[in-house]
């Protein structure tokens, strides 16, 4: 997770919701298989969009307190992926729905506003 920074309690405020620049936050777990298989993908993502989103990743088994505070604003499925920008969700991506073209795309429209 080179590019990634490794969210938890502590820094979970000033990375997501006091940052300057969009942030892709990556829910996963080490059980989700489908999150281990997309990591190398998001990885790829992060390279692509440096210096324009963040990319971080909360492990939801080690993090648990915070996902399930989290949920309480959306629903939880692993993978997800929620865009926040200006301390904000934007948009999210959960469960089978996700696919790395998919979230590409609301990569380009929160980079393009």
């Amino acid at each position: 997770m080179a590019n990634l920074f490794e969210l938890n309690k502590d820094n979970y405020e000033q990375k997501v919701l006091q940052a300057d620049l969009p942030v892709l936050v990556d829910f996963w777990g080490p059980r989700c298989d489908k999150c281990t298989d997309l990591m190398p993908m998001i990885e790829a993502l992060a390279e692509k969009y440096a210096g324009k989103v963040e990319f971080a990743a909360l492990d939801c088994s080690k993090n648990r307190r915070l996902a399930i505070e989290l949920s309480r604003i959306k629903m939880l499925r692993l993978p997800a992926f929620w865009i926040y920008k200006g301390g904000e969700v934007l948009s999210t991506l959960t469960g089978e729905e996700v696919t790395i073209e998919k979230l590409e795309e609301q990569l380009k429209e929160v980079v393009s506003e």
